[in-house]
């Protein structure tokens, strides 16, 4: 593969990042199968500061190296693509997971800079909010006890473990609330929360407002835009 003139190989231990505008050209031998993720440029995923490391990344080394915890999720995203799994606010979600985990491998953003067990937590976490998700759930993820759990939560996010969940719940309601038609108890169970009146007390307390009128304000914003 061609990306910006810099050769390399997609295969089972590389991928290739190809940011927007780039020229990029392939070819292949035998019988292949590729997994293409292609994302908006205005998309949450791309546009977030995490994001805009990766794109930077790929314009100047678009090639980067697969270990085997990567491989699974790769593998995993393509069987679910392949079987129809993956629909609607989802695929946004596959995407970002696996972009992030792409990130911290690169050692991009805090994520690099964190121990393998928190990265491990993270993902996971990230990856399952809609589960009801317990510190021993998390702990076992990371392969260690929920007193390091708390440890690690404490050294490098100066939070705790239920926060941090807290947290990345009440931030995938506020991208599907303002990406998505979804209504506010969809929201709700989607990322955890199975009685709507807890989430928008949860809602409310860290976002200062409730669902429907954090959806509402960011509709006034996008229709002053457009007359703009």
């Amino acid at each position: 593969m061609v990306v910006s003139g810099t050769e390399g190989y997609v295969s089972s231990d590389s991928v290739a990042l190809v940011a927007a505008g780039e020229s990029h050209s392939f070819t292949g031998s035998k019988s292949n199968s590729f997994l293409v993720i292609d994302i908006p440029t205005r998309a949450w995923i791309a546009t977030d500061a995490l994001g805009a490391l990766l794109w930077e990344r790929a314009r100047h080394h678009p090639f980067v190296p697969v270990d085997a915890e990567l491989l699974r999720l790769i593998r995993y995203l393509a069987r679910a693509s392949e079987r129809g799994q993956l629909r609607g606010p989802l695929i946004a979600h596959a995407c970002a997971l696996l972009l992030g985990t792409v990130s911290a491998q690169l050692g991009l953003g805090e994520q690099g800079a964190w121990p393998s067990s928190l990265r491990a937590v993270a993902g996971y976490v990230d990856a399952h909010l809609e589960w009801p998700l317990t510190v021993a759930d998390m702990a076992r993820v990371g392969n260690v006890s929920a007193s390091r759990l708390h440890a690690l939560f404490r050294e490098h996010l100066m939070t705790t473990p239920q926060k941090y969940l807290t947290q990345r719940r009440l931030r995938r309601a506020s991208e599907l609330l303002a990406h998505t038609s979804l209504s506010v108890m969809e929201v709700a169970l989607r990322v955890g929360y199975g009685d709507q009146a807890a989430f928008t007390r949860a809602f409310r307390k860290h976002v200062g407002t409730a669902p429907l009128g954090y959806r509402a304000a960011l509709s006034s914003q996008q229709d002053e835009h457009k007359s703009q």
